[in-house]
C-alpha cells in the first residue's frame, strides 16, 4: 500500500514539474504543440492497447506468455505504423511525424512488458520503469533549463523516444517469444481483441469527454492559448490523483462486500473524504495570488489563476462522481458510467461550439466546467436513484472530524 502511495506522488509530482519546465523551456506555444501531440498519442495508443494492453496481464498467464507477447508485438508494430500514417497525413499533419512513429510504437512496446510485471504480480517493476519513463526525461530538461541551453523543441520528442526506447529494451525479463500459427492468431487473437475492446471502449469515451477542448483550442485559437489551457487542466486535475486513490480502495472493498447497505455506507463515507480533500484544494488553489502563477510558469500565463477557478467547479463535481463511478464499476454497471462519458463528450462539443467563438480561452474554461459538473451530477443522479443521499453527504459529519483530529494529537 505504501509503495503505490509512494508510486502515485511520484507520478504526480513528476508530470507537474515536467508541466514547468516545458512551459519554462519552450513558452505557452510550445506547451500547447508537446499537449497536442501527447494527446494524439494517447489517443492513438487506445486502439494499440486493445490488445497490446489490459488483454496481456489477464491472458499472459491463461494462455502463454511467450505466445500473448508475440500477438501484443505484432498487434502494436501493425496498429502503431498504420495509426502513425492516418494521424500524420489526414488528421493532425505535423512537422514531428516521425518522432510520433517512433514515439508511439515504443511506448506501446513497454506497455506490454509493464502488463506482463502486472501478471507476474512485479508491482514494484511496474511502478519503477512507469516513475522512470518521467524521471529520466525530467533530469535531462532540469540540466537543459538549469545551464539556459538552448534547445529546439524536438528535442523534447527525441529525448521521450529514446526513454521508452531504452526502457523497452532494459525491460526484457520474460520467457522466449513463441511463434503464433495462423489458426491461433483466430483463436487466441479474437479473445484478447474482444476483452481489450470492452475495457478500452469506456476509456476511449471518458479521453474525448475530458481533451475533446484541446483539438477545438488548438483548430479555433492557437497553440499558445493551449499551453496556457493545458497546465490548467494540469493544475486542477491534480486533485484526481487523490480520488483515483480513494477509488482503488473503494473498488477493492466494494467487491469483497455483499450487495446492499454497506456499499451504499462505504461509498458515502468516500464521497465525504473526496469532497473534503477537494475543496481544501481548491481553496489553496483560490487562496495563491494571481502574481503566483506567472512567476512559476512564465509571463506568458497570466491569465492561468482565472482559468484555474473557473474549472474548479466542474471538477470538483467530477471528483465526487468517480466514487459513484467505482460503485457502479462494483456492482457491473458500467453501462452508466459509459453514459455519463457520452454525455460529457456531447456536452462539450456543443459548448465549446458556442462559448469558444465568442469568449475564447475562458469560453473553453466554461465549456469545460459545465460539461463536467452536467455529467457529474446525471452520474451522481444515478446513485441517488439507488441510494438516497443529502447536501451533508458531501462534507465529513463532525463525528469524522474528531476522530481524525484525535488521531492527529496522538
Amino acid at each position: 500500500m505504501f509503495s503505490a502511495l509512494l508510486y502515485r506522488v511520484g507520478m504526480l509530482l513528476g508530470n507537474f514539474l515536467m508541466v514547468i519546465l516545458v512551459a519554462r523551456i519552450w513558452g505557452a506555444t510550445g506547451k500547447g504543440e508537446t499537449t497536442l501531440f501527447l494527446a494524439n498519442i494517447v489517443l492513438a495508443s487506445m486502439l494499440c492497447q486493445v490488445i497490446a494492453g489490459n488483454a496481456v496481464a489477464y491472458f499472459a498467464q491463461r494462455l502463454g506468455e511467450g505466445k500473448v507477447r508475440f500477438l501484443a508485438y505484432l498487434w502494436t508494430v501493425f496498429t502503431g505504423i498504420c495509426i502513425s500514417f492516418f494521424f500524420n497525413f489526414f488528421l493532425f499533419p505535423t512537422e514531428y511525424a516521425w518522432y510520433f512513429v517512433g514515439f508511439l510504437l515504443f511506448e506501446n512496446l513497454l506497455f506490454v512488458h509493464l502488463h506482463l510485471f502486472i501478471s507476474h504480480r512485479k508491482y514494484g517493476w511496474f511502478n519503477a520503469f512507469s516513475l522512470l519513463k518521467i524521471i529520466i526525461p525530467l533530469l535531462v530538461f532540469s540540466v537543459i533549463y538549469g545551464l539556459k541551453i538552448h534547445v529546439e523543441l524536438e528535442f523534447f520528442f527525441l529525448i521521450s523516444m529514446m526513454t521508452l526506447m531504452l526502457l523497452w529494451i532494459a525491460s526484457f525479463r520474460f520467457s522466449k517469444l513463441e511463434w503464433v500459427s495462423f489458426s491461433e492468431i483466430k483463436t487466441i487473437g479474437v479473445q484478447m481483441f474482444r476483452y481489450g475492446w470492452q475495457s478500452q471502449g469506456g476509456i476511449l469515451l471518458t479521453f474525448l469527454r475530458q481533451r475533446y477542448s484541446y483539438y477545438i483550442i488548438g483548430v479555433m485559437l492557437s497553440m499558445a492559448h493551449l499551453g496556457v489551457y493545458s497546465v490548467a487542466i494540469a493544475i486542477v486535475e491534480a486533485s484526481l490523483a487523490l480520488t483515483r486513490s480513494l477509488g482503488v480502495v473503494l473498488f477493492g472493498e466494494l467487491i469483497h462486500t455483499e450487495k446492499g447497505a454497506l456499499q451504499i455506507a462505504l461509498t458515502r463515507k468516500t464521497m465525504r473524504i473526496s469532497s473534503a480533500l477537494t475543496l481544501l484544494f481548491g481553496v489553496v488553489l483560490c487562496a495563491l495570488p494571481s502574481a503566483f502563477y506567472p512567476w512559476v510558469f512564465g509571463s506568458e500565463f497570466s491569465e492561468l489563476k482565472i482559468v484555474v477557478l473557473i474549472l474548479l467547479p466542474g471538477v470538483y463535481l467530477d471528483n465526487i462522481a468517480m466514487v459513484t463511478a467505482n460503485y457502479f464499476a462494483a456492482i457491473n454497471k458500467l453501462k452508466i458510467t459509459n453514459y455519463r462519458a457520452l454525455l460529457g463528450l456531447i456536452l462539450i462539443v456543443v459548448l465549446c461550439g458556442l462559448c469558444l467563438p465568442q469568449y475564447g480561452l475562458m469560453g473553453a474554461a466554461w465549456a469545460t466546467s459545465l460539461s463536467y459538473g452536467l455529467s457529474a451530477l446525471f452520474l451522481m443522479y444515478c446513485f441517488y436513484q439507488r441510494a438516497k443521499f443529502h447536501f451533508s453527504d458531501f462534507f465529513p459529519t463532525q463525528k469524522q472530524i474528531h476522530r481524525f483530529l484525535g488521531k492527529r494529537r496522538i
